[in-house]
């Protein structure tokens, strides 16, 4: 009887040991992933002007970009993904470039500056007088892949950036 009491107890404490450890774990990661997000320097796209030329038989652009992970982990599984339309007032909107890259980790303290290069595009038979229209979303997980968040800018016009 005595030892199934002593059994009892540790695995309560460890129980207990485990709960207080994941509820601390969780709350730092939270509260690290809102220092992240509260600073809208921490992530900046574009963090420069752009570089582009959308009307060549080749076009391109070149969008900067700086994430700073100022909070207590690491951010893992960061990616970006570029979505440009080409709309103009008399034809249907057409998305002429649309991918995502990987740029890998984050280490908590380091920031990341890059340049996402999109070159690859769907059609090159651009539209007269046209709009474009960028869509980005960066996603990544944080805290031990616990938390994962993801940033959406829509419908930024390319050639006011």
């Amino acid at each position: 009887m005595r030892a199934a009491r002593v059994f009892r107890w540790i695995v309560r404490i460890f129980v207990l040991f485990l709960t207080v450890s994941m509820t601390v774990l969780s709350v730092l990661g939270g509260l690290s992933a809102v220092q992240i997000l509260n600073d809208p320097n921490n992530v900046q796209i574009p963090s420069g002007s752009l570089d582009f030329n959308l009307t060549s038989t080749e076009p391109y652009i070149n969008v900067p970009f700086r994430i700073t992970n100022a909070g207590y982990y690491d951010l893992t599984n960061l990616t970006i993904s570029f979505k440009i339309e080409m709309d103009n007032a008399t034809e249907v909107s057409q998305t002429i470039y649309d991918d995502t890259e990987s740029f890998g980790d984050i280490l908590h303290g380091e920031t990341l500056d890059g340049n996402y290069n999109a070159t690859n595009f769907i059609t090159t038979d651009f539209y007269f007088d046209p709009t474009f229209l960028a869509n980005i979303t960066v996603s990544a997980s944080y805290s031990l892949d616990l938390i994962s968040f993801e940033v959406r800018l829509i419908n930024l016009n390319v050639t006011e950036l």
